[in-house]
């Protein structure tokens, strides 16, 4: 049960992980054509956070 919860937990990490990173994907895509840099930025550095959570 133990293994299930673990295996799942990870899945879940993971799944996230992609969510997150199509999620900034797209805000940087809209900011690089609106020319908002600090968006970018920003959405750069929360992505970075999220890889390291």
């Amino acid at each position: 049960m133990l293994t299930f919860l673990l295996r799942f937990n990870v899945k879940l990490k993971l799944f996230w992980v992609r969510e997150t990173f199509l999620f900034y994907t797209i805000i940087d895509t809209i900011s690089l054509v609106g020319g908002k840099l600090s968006i970018f930025q920003f959405s750069n550095l929360s992505w970075g956070g999220g890889i390291v959570i």
